[in-house]
């Protein structure tokens, strides 16, 4: 049973990532693999702990401006992280849900 409270988006694109719960400060840039206005599904290289905190900075295809937020790893996938947006801006993820929409019509 699929828990999500919004829809999303099955798309590919960067994302750089700032883990804050390590001591030291990694930086990684990996592939998203679907986002929704409430968080997202990220394949990643490294190893996130269930409840570390992360800074996510990326754009979405064919929508202008970058989208900087806060998150939190909710869950640990074979390939990756299920991650909420914790500090989203409004405009934000009015943008997100507006992108998620129109992908899923297309």
């Amino acid at each position: 049973m699929d828990k999500r409270r919004d829809p999303r988006a099955g798309v590919s694109f960067p994302v750089d990532v700032l883990n804050f719960s390590a001591r030291t400060r990694d930086e990684e840039r990996f592939v998203d693999v679907d986002v929704g206005a409430g968080g997202a599904c990220l394949e990643l290289s490294g190893s996130y702990e269930i409840g570390s905190p992360l800074r996510l900075v990326f754009n979405l295809p064919s929508t202008p401006g970058e989208i900087t937020c806060t998150g939190i790893v909710r869950d640990r996938l074979p390939k990756g992280v299920r991650v909420e947006f914790l500090r989203l801006e409004p405009e934000d993820q009015h943008r997100i849900s507006e992108f998620v929409t129109r992908d899923l019509s297309e």
